[in-house]
């Protein structure tokens, strides 16, 4: 099958989206200027085979997708492999790049994703907060106290009325991992109980 130049660099603009040509070139370690060529195709050169493949490392799309060999933009992978944490930076970056914009409410005019996991929930709604209200408190929080959710992604069947019951005062991230800990262990409400006097708040 022969390589379509056209077809590569557009398949390379939607894995991009609206992220700058600068930002790119800092994930690609090139100038704005060697993206915009690759981009517009303006040196009329394919771009090379390591620079197809750091592409589909930094953006974790397929190589054989970015060539046109498959129609299937995303590598494989397995949900109970992601944590909470990957799931919540790979929304934040797409909020980041507003490819995505992120409503707790109902909306009719937009797409509404219905989350049953309460700690993934939860770590989606203070996204939407800070990032409605400062974009560098997003990435502060995504740098800082993101990766204390670097924890496998609970199955739906863990979560029964009685897990459910657990994340309903849950407020502080001590008390969130407390929900995953209890959960994950299959722990009831009637056995759950925080370490701090809620009353005294």
């Amino acid at each position: 099958m022969a390589v379509n130049a056209e077809l590569i660099r557009e398949r390379m603009k939607i894995t991009f989206g609206k992220e700058s040509q600068t930002k790119i070139g800092e994930k690609l370690n090139m100038t704005q200027g060697n993206v915009s060529k690759m981009l517009s195709g303006a040196d009329n050169q394919l771009p090379s085979l390591e620079t197809i493949c750091l592409v589909a490392e930094k953006y974790n799309v397929s190589v054989d997708w970015l060539l046109g060999f498959s129609e299937e933009m995303c590598i494989p992978s397995q949900v109970s492999k992601n944590s909470y944490a990957d799931i919540v930076r790979a929304i934040s970056s797409l909020y980041d790049q507003k490819s995505i914009e992120i409503k707790i409410e109902n909306a009719p005019e937009s797409v509404n994703i219905l989350i049953e996991d309460s700690i993934l929930g939860h770590l989606l709604e203070i996204c939407q907060k800070l990032g409605s209200a400062d974009i560098e408190a997003l990435h502060t929080w995504v740098d800082t106290k993101l990766p204390r959710f670097d924890l496998p992604v609970l199955s739906s069947r863990d979560w029964t009325s009685d897990a459910v019951h657990l994340a309903d005062d849950a407020e502080t991230e001590e008390e969130w991992l407390k929900v995953y800990e209890r959960v994950k262990n299959h722990q009831t409400a009637y056995n759950f109980s925080w370490t701090r006097n809620r009353s005294e708040s």
